[in-house]
């Protein structure tokens, strides 16, 4: 008789996406944020494929606010990069605190996934308060830098060195990704991704988002741009233009 197959646990990951206008930077092509966004989709996708009951949700560490509840349908963090808005600076701690509460009522695999794309100030005293918090909590935190500060570097590997301690598994990880380096090139080749996704490829679909990313960051970069009196006038002259460049519609399968 076979043995049953054991049930596969649920993971919960809430990803702290940087949204600070410092990401717009493009020494990651084609900027920063972009970067960011590419990440958290090949990470849903990985997990989803591991597990479709996995749950995800996304804070917006600029301004330190829920942009997405938990959810299992990773369509709805993909359409809210379609239309994010930027502030000055990061909240770090702020941010990984929110993340927490969002978890806090999950049973299983409990994760926080922060992305560091831009210079932050980082409360040290708040930030060791709430690492003993996570710990307890039995939460594990990864930290992908895009960003080449060696005091933040410090700070993160020694705040992942204190959650792994008697961990067995290790489960807090620190991924630096260097500039003109593809970062899902960069979240492959580190263990981030559960082992069970191994593929070297970009399929239709990851394809097809990147493009409808692309352009919709694009078109909001350059309307930033215009100043209120011109983007009235731009609006004005669209409509009676054909919509042949407007932002393809992501199917829902």
């Amino acid at each position: 008789m076979a043995s049953k197959k054991a049930p596969q646990v649920v993971e919960t990951t809430v990803f702290c996406l940087d949204n600070s206008d410092f990401t717009l930077n493009e020494d990651f092509l084609p900027n920063r944020l972009q970067a960011q966004c590419e990440g958290i989709n090949l990470i849903m996708k990985s997990k989803t494929v591991s597990n479709p009951s996995n749950y995800f949700g996304l804070v917006a560490m600029a301004n330190a606010s829920i942009l997405v509840p938990l959810t299992q349908n990773f369509n709805d963090i993909l359409d809210k990069f379609l239309d994010l808005s930027f502030c000055d600076d990061i909240d770090l701690v702020a941010s990984l605190h929110m993340a927490y509460t969002m978890l806090t009522n999950k049973d299983g695999i409990r994760k926080i996934l922060a992305f560091i794309a831009s210079p932050c100030d980082i409360n040290e005293v708040k930030l060791n308060e709430l690492k003993k918090i996570l710990k307890v909590s039995d939460v594990g935190v990864d930290i992908i830098l895009l960003d080449q500060n060696s005091k933040t570097l410090k700070i993160m590997f020694d705040f992942t060195t204190f959650l792994n301690a008697d961990d067995d598994v290790k489960r807090s990880k620190v991924v630096f990704v260097y500039p003109d380096t593809n970062i899902n090139t960069a979240l492959k080749s580190s263990d981030i991704l559960p082992v069970t996704y191994i593929t070297n490829d970009v399929d239709e679909d990851e394809a097809y988002f990147i493009m409808a990313l692309n352009l919709s960051l694009q078109e909001k970069h350059d309307l930033d741009a215009y100043t209120p009196e011109e983007q009235n006038e731009n609006v004005s002259n669209d409509t009676h233009e054909d919509d042949d460049n407007s932002l393809p519609q992501k199917e829902t399968k």
